[in-house]
């Protein structure tokens, strides 16, 4: 008597298997796009924030009045000095001849030139440096004016921009969160569809009819394709495989063809009711109670992955929107 399950039956069994091994593997491979998209976005969202802060912070400094010192030039305080220390000597001098202020000039004519030097001097020094005073204050005056009127102008400019920086960063904090949270939104429901197809695939699993080192994306794509494109049984495909040695072949398949089957098996879906016929009539001739089981469960896994690519889309799907 032979128990093994029905050909045809095995087939829609490995592809329902082979869908929901690929769904989760595409909410993989989505979500970590998503992720690596998200990551750039919040890259650019920070770059104009801190253009914003760099700018707000970088006002045109207002100019400082200088001041201007009107006190007397360091020469003049020095004649001024050694007129006072001139003059003081001379009148010592005076006094030391017991004579009145006059004798003594008398007595030392050639003395009068260099006493009154240092107060002419004195004199002159004074006013030069208060005309070289009114000159600089005039000139820092009008500098002050022209630096003024000209940080006027660029402060103008400068709140103009940040006015239209402001209004641009504002727009740009709505759209980055609005794409946040639909991004995080969309990987949230990856994350649950990949849950819940990940339970749908070890009910699927517990059948016990694929061997433990075949239960992945690899084994499943091997052996649905050994199957569908020759006459040899489950049992001939198990004994001619060496997984290990094309697992990196059928990775490159999975990556170029993963969405394609789930397109393909989303448009097999209206198969229901005739996938469902093979099954019902392949457990009716079968005597076997344990193999009859099998086929229960492989009508269940059909009828929960049948009902699920019954959506218009899937999750995965529905993230490529956010990828263009």
């Amino acid at each position: 008597m032979n128990n093994e399950i029905d050909r045809e039956a095995m087939l829609i069994y490995l592809n329902d298997l082979r869908t929901m091994e690929t769904i989760t593997h595409e909410d993989d491979k989505k979500t970590y796009e998503l992720n690596k998209k998200n990551e750039k976005r919040k890259a650019e969202h920070k770059k104009v924030v801190n253009d914003f802060s760099q700018k707000k912070n970088s006002a045109p400094s207002k100019p400082s009045k200088e001041i201007v010192d009107d006190g007397m030039s360091f020469g003049t305080k020095l004649m001024i000095f050694f007129s006072i220390f001139t003059w003081g000597c001379f009148i010592l001098m005076g006094f030391g001849y017991d004579a009145s202020f006059i004798d003594v000039l008398m007595d030392m004519p050639f003395v009068i030139p260099f006493f009154l030097f240092f107060p002419i001097c004195s004199v002159i020094l004074f006013f030069k440096s208060k005309r070289d005073n009114l000159k600089l204050k005039d000139e820092m005056e009008l500098k002050y004016t022209r630096e003024l009127k000209e940080w006027k102008k660029k402060q103008e400019e400068f709140n103009n921009e940040l006015t239209l920086l402001t209004q641009k960063t504002k727009e740009e904090r709505i759209e980055y969160d609005a794409f946040t949270n639909d991004i995080t939104g969309c990987i949230k429901e990856m994350s649950k569809e990949k849950l819940d197809v990940q339970k749908k695939l070890q009910e699927a699993y517990s059948a016990n009819i694929i061997p433990l080192q075949f239960r992945n994306i690899q084994g499943i794509y091997y052996l649905y394709d050994y199957m569908s494109t020759s006459h040899q049984s489950l049992s001939e495909a198990l004994m001619q495989c060496n997984l290990e040695a094309i697992k990196q072949k059928l990775d490159r398949v999975i990556n170029l063809q993963g969405e394609m089957i789930v397109q393909q098996a989303q448009q097999s879906a209206a198969l229901y009711e005739q996938n469902q016929q093979i099954l019902e009539t392949a457990q009716a001739t079968m005597n076997n109670t344990a193999v009859a089981a099998k086929y229960a469960q492989i009508s269940a896994t059909n009828s929960a992955i049948s009902l699920k690519l019954q959506s218009k889309e899937l999750a995965y799907q529905k993230a490529d929107y956010w990828l263009k």
